[in-house]
């Protein structure tokens, strides 16, 4: 019987881990773009794709690198503005331009890794 509970114990803990695992590979998902994981599919089955897959690496990584460039030049313009309430509201529209950025090179970051796994 306590074999049988513990059994059962390790069991709970492995059907919560695989949930959370589930969880994780579906937001992971709703996270890309539709298009992208079509196109990503149809390049993964096509065996003379492998120059698309190039273009496309080398395309995600120049959008990375352009918005990199744009958030460094919002964080140099944060930088010098001054103190007042229309400076303030235009370091927070340009903190808000920051954030949706960063996420979305997250997002891009997480393309690219799939295109280097295919």
């Amino acid at each position: 019987m306590i074999l049988w509970n513990i059994f059962l114990i390790n069991y709970q803990k492995y059907l919560i881990k695989s949930f959370t695992k589930q969880q994780q590979v579906s937001l992971f998902f709703q996270s890309l773009p539709p298009k992208f994981i079509i196109e990503l599919n149809s390049l993964a089955k096509n065996p003379y794709s492998k120059n698309k897959i190039i273009k496309k690496k080398s395309d995600i990584i120049k959008k990375i690198n352009s918005i990199e460039s744009e958030i460094k030049n919002l964080k140099n313009n944060i930088y010098y503005l001054k103190e007042s309430v229309a400076a303030e509201n235009l370091k927070k529209e340009y903190m808000s331009k920051i954030d949706q950025s960063d996420k979305e090179i997250e997002s891009l970051k997480l393309q690219l890794n799939l295109i280097n796994k295919v």
